[in-house]
């Protein structure tokens, strides 16, 4: 039996403080923070799914491409759709199979990577579009998942932060929600970062996290 003071809120609680988190730091203005956070989400997942209980860049934008990319999307502004004859054309645009969403995982994998290695915002590829993300509130109109050109002809798409995170933590929501009983996120889970209330791993009478 655990010692008291090794009992976890729980690896649940793990997970959605953690989302609860990148949200809050939206609101609260940690602008940077909320995104490294956000970029880190395609991560966390599909290491819950995954069979090592690892992740790699192939299994990031497989996740990304699967589970997020879409929400970005015509998928996502369809949930929001409510007039029979836009849904329609909407619909037809999906079934397309020219059609892309505007972000891909293979755009958040290099913008991840350049945040989160180098704190750097300007990926240096040059074969895909460039992704600048908008900070709140700083617009009198929606920018949101526009695309413009910059000085040297590269596409760059405009990208709201706090939309960004808010359907990165959406994403990630409904995909736990589909796959919380699978046995391998279980397992995996049991190892995710929570808090102790009472201490862990010898210390005591404080919270620890770990």
């Amino acid at each position: 039996m655990a010692e008291p003071h090794d009992v976890p809120q729980g690896q649940l609680d793990g997970i959605a403080r953690y989302l609860t988190e990148v949200v809050a730091a939206v609101h609260g203005g940690f602008y940077r923070l909320a995104l490294a956070g956000a970029l880190t989400i395609p991560d966390i997942m599909a290491a819950l799914g995954s069979s090592t209980g690892g992740t790699n860049g192939p299994l990031y934008k497989k996740w990304f491409d699967e589970h997020a990319g879409p929400l970005f999307g015509l998928a996502g502004r369809l949930r929001e759709e409510s007039d029979p004859r836009v849904r329609e054309i909407m619909e037809y645009q999906l079934s397309q199979a020219s059609y892309r969403p505007p972000i891909s995982g293979h755009q958040c994998w290099l913008f991840r990577c350049a945040v989160l290695h180098q704190a750097r915002g300007r990926q240096d590829s040059t074969e895909t579009t460039r992704l600048a993300f908008i900070e709140p509130g700083t617009t009198t109109i929606s920018v949101h998942l526009v695309g413009v050109r910059d000085g040297r002809g590269h596409t760059v798409l405009q990208v709201d932060l706090g939309e960004f995170c808010r359907t990165m933590v959406q994403a990630a929501v409904e995909w736990f929600d589909a796959n919380r009983d699978n046995p391998t996120v279980q397992a995996n889970l049991a190892e995710v970062m929570t808090v102790y209330p009472y201490g862990a791993g010898g210390i005591t009478g404080v919270p620890v996290v770990m």
